[in-house]
């Protein structure tokens, strides 16, 4: 069977040592590294370990992937840093005689947020036949997802609940055009204080207005339309956010809201935090 496999595996130069004899001995040496990942596959101390035998979500992945084949002859894939590699791996093995068959959308691994890239691909795409998905395997997927969602909807007024250091409002900030706005909201005058400090730094200050004071009084206090509004502040108001983002979004405006699922736990909330967000997603 390994030798039908149209690639051939070369472990001389691993680890750098040369020859399976010195390859041997220096696999022993790692002998306690081993025992101690052994006891925590056994005890599950160490859950990812475990995650390639995982097979709860194939059912769900299945089902998604079927969808894709029916309703999207193109599927674009974000996945910043190297959070696609495995995906564009995987999918490189088709060239090979693995992977989806000639009938199958095509994917398109975007890992970079590069506005000339997206152009260029978006203009070949039947937007209509094409779907997204966005993954990622570290942080700072939010704040990338927002830069994208204002560059692909072209907005220009912007009203952000919750800044805390400004990292998100500076995202959004760089791709919005010079004459765009953000007005964004932050409860704690410190914090407010190095936000502020960033922006005047940065190349975008110019374009965000910092408010400071519950983001609900802010909210109430604004005039509409804003193209898109990015809840994250406090979660016990987050209905009331939502419902005061209602009415100053546009028609065709888009409104972001973080946390929602709180790492999974408002499947089964206990902690008053994830019932508080349980809440919301069932109001929404």
């Amino acid at each position: 069977m390994l030798g039908d496999l149209p690639y051939r595996q070369d472990l001389s130069r691993c680890s750098g040592v040369a020859g399976s004899d010195a390859f041997e001995r220096a696999l022993a040496g790692t002998a306690e590294g081993l025992v101690t990942l052994r006891r925590a596959y056994d005890d599950g101390s160490l859950p990812l370990l475990r995650l390639p035998e995982a097979q709860g979500d194939l059912a769900m992945i299945e089902a998604r992937a079927e969808h894709h084949r029916e309703h999207a002859d193109d599927v674009v894939i974000l996945g910043t840093g190297g959070s696609s590699l495995g995906g564009q791996a995987l999918y490189a093995l088709a060239d090979s005689g693995f992977g989806p068959s000639g009938d199958s959308p095509r994917l398109h691994f975007l890992d970079n947020i590069d506005p000339h890239t997206f152009d260029h691909l978006f203009r070949s795409l039947d937007l209509a036949r094409t779907d997204f998905l966005a993954i990622s395997k570290s942080g700072g997927t939010a704040e990338t997802l927002l830069q994208f969602l204002v560059w692909a909807t072209g907005a220009r007024r912007i009203l952000e609940a919750g800044c805390f250091t400004g990292f998100s409002a500076q995202m959004m900030a760089a791709v919005l055009p010079d004459d765009g706005k953000i007005i964004t909201c932050e409860i704690d005058p410190d914090t407010a204080a190095i936000a502020q400090k960033h922006f005047d730094r940065g190349p975008n200050g110019h374009k965000i207005e910092l408010r400071i004071g519950p983001a609900i009084d802010t909210m109430r206090s604004l005039e509409g339309p804003f193209d898109l509004v990015f809840i994250d502040a406090d979660k016990k108001p987050y209905a009331d956010y939502y419902e005061r983002a209602m009415e100053l979004i546009t028609d065709r405006g888009l409104i972001v809201v973080d946390n929602v699922l709180w790492g999974g736990s408002v499947l089964d909330p206990q902690s008053d935090s994830a019932k508080t967000m349980a809440e919301f997603n069932a109001r929404v």
